[in-house]
């Protein structure tokens, strides 16, 4: 598995998960030159998968916490954009919308 993007111009083989005990999957991307995340905030993000037979296919991380549907003319296949805001730029709405997603993703039980 791969992660590719606008943070390394789409090359989709550059930056390789290793492949971790029990279904487990890790990556660790370099900083930038200023020490900065090299991924940045809105930027698109994919990934790359390898099939049981060799195949190669796209997909979108099943994790992503921002996902757009794409402009027209691009078609159907949402996009997954990096959501990591400069601390500049995070209001209390977006700190209250983080607790809330996390209370609710991570703590929140089934009344099932």
């Amino acid at each position: 598995m791969w992660l590719y993007g606008d943070f390394n111009d789409w090359n989709k083989f550059s930056h390789p998960f290793r492949k971790l005990e029990f279904g487990k999957w890790r990556i660790v991307v370099p900083k930038d030159g200023d020490g900065r995340c090299s991924v940045k905030h809105l930027s698109k993000l994919k990934l790359v998968m390898k099939g049981p037979s060799g195949e190669i296919f796209d997909r979108l991380d099943p994790w992503a916490t921002y996902v757009l549907p794409p402009p027209e003319h691009e078609g159907y296949t949402y996009n997954h954009h990096f959501w990591n805001p400069p601390n500049e730029k995070v209001t209390n709405v977006t700190v209250q919308w983080r607790q809330t997603f996390i209370k609710t993703r991570f703590f929140t039980k089934s009344k099932a």
